[in-house]
């Protein structure tokens, strides 16, 4: 069900609506591999990414994805842009 582009509209419009409010900028937390290709495509940067398989808990140090099905997502985002 993917591809149908109803994500990039979604952020298209979000971003029209912060401008329309005066900001300036605009962020997201990206956290699959079709969210930071959205988000790419419509001009945001990466400033930072972690690795899924580095996330563990910090009582045992036991990986949290260890073993899960991710497919491309193999990590999460940090994307924002000038608006």
């Amino acid at each position: 069900m993917q591809r149908r582009g109803v994500g990039t509209a979604l952020i298209r419009e979000a971003l029209s609506h912060g401008r329309r409010k005066g900001f300036e900028s605009a962020q997201c937390m990206a956290l699959s591999a079709h969210t930071q290709r959205i988000c790419s495509n419509l001009g945001m940067r990466e400033l930072n990414a972690i690795e899924y398989a580095s996330y563990a808990r910090a009582d045992d140090g036991e990986r949290i994805f260890a073993g899960a099905k991710m497919g491309e997502h193999t990590r999460g985002m940090f994307m924002a842009m000038k608006i």
